[in-house]
């Protein structure tokens, strides 16, 4: 069986939600507003720094309070509440900083993520359009679009932004990763293989392509070098339940039972509990094993 859909749960879009800094969101607007605002904002800002969300949310509405026509206090806003992953919030606030400024890229750029988080994928991919008419060498939209139409079961569409976006910017890990899914999809693993490699030569430290490289080779029955992959996965990301459970299935399967009573028992003790069925499995696996 394709393990498609486990590939994609270890999949980060490769965006970088940037915050809006006082001076920009003054250029765009023409504003002049008082010190007390600047002060207020840059709080906001620090506290986001600082992972003290609720702190720089109260900071931010107090700018809205004393000057709410600025857009990039949505924009931030936003942002927080998506690092909260709260993104209803995050996309009323896009909706907020986009109807005060109809060209903020930034804001359609992190709206388009916040409905990609809400599986809200057409009006993503809409945002992402967006994005590139506003901004045409953004190559990060190109891929993040890209990783929409994988989650549609569209690849050759996501082929082609991943394409793109390699043009833009052909030291982009996370197309190459994401453009291997849509081959290993479409069964070109070779060519998968090669994206995936050139996604660890570009970024070695990125657990995603070498969890994904090794289900490409479990699936060419290259077993011993799946496990190496699924071992380089679980060093450089432990706490990543599903690749235990993937290496678990393949010692099973080549008779490696020690090891596999040891990774499905990680599983057991990593897995979220929306995991049951599985959680389930490798219970009944490791009694059966443990009887050989």
């Amino acid at each position: 069986m394709k393990k498609s859909q486990k590939i994609i749960l270890l999949i980060i879009l490769g965006a970088t939600i940037l915050f809006c800094f006082y001076f920009i969101i003054n250029s765009h607007q023409k504003r002049k507003t008082d010190k007390k605002v600047e002060t207020y904002f840059n709080n906001g800002l620090v506290y986001s720094d600082n992972e003290e969300y609720d702190r720089a949310i109260e900071a931010f509405n107090k700018v809205i309070e004393l000057n709410p026509k600025l857009a990039g206090t949505y924009c931030n806003l936003g942002i927080i509440y998506h690092k909260k992953e709260e993104y209803d919030k995050a996309v009323l606030n896009y909706d907020k900083a986009i109807e005060l400024y109809p060209k903020f890229t930034k804001a359609y750029y992190n709206r388009g993520i916040a409905y990609y988080k809400e599986e809200k994928y057409d009006q993503a991919i809409r945002d992402f359009d967006k994005t590139i008419e506003l901004d045409s060498g953004k190559a990060t939209a190109y891929c993040n679009r890209g990783i929409v139409y994988l989650k549609k079961g569209e690849d050759n569409i996501a082929i082609q932004n991943y394409n793109k976006a390699i043009e833009l910017d052909p030291e982009n890990a996370n197309a190459y990763n994401s453009r291997g899914i849509s081959y290993f999809n479409k069964g070109r693993y070779d060519k998968a293989i090669r994206d995936y490699n050139k996604a660890i030569e570009l970024d070695p430290k990125d657990p995603k392509a070498y969890y994904n490289r090794g289900n490409t080779y479990f699936e060419k029955e290259e077993y011993e070098l799946a496990i190496y992959d699924y071992d380089k996965a679980i060093e450089l990301a432990p706490e990543k339940a599903i690749v235990h459970y993937e290496k678990a299935k393949i010692c099973e399967k080549i008779n490696r039972n020690k090891e596999a009573i040891d990774a499905y028992e990680k599983f057991i003790e990593l897995a979220p509990a929306k995991s049951e069925e599985e959680i389930k499995k490798s219970k009944e696996k490791i009694n059966k094993l443990q009887k050989n």
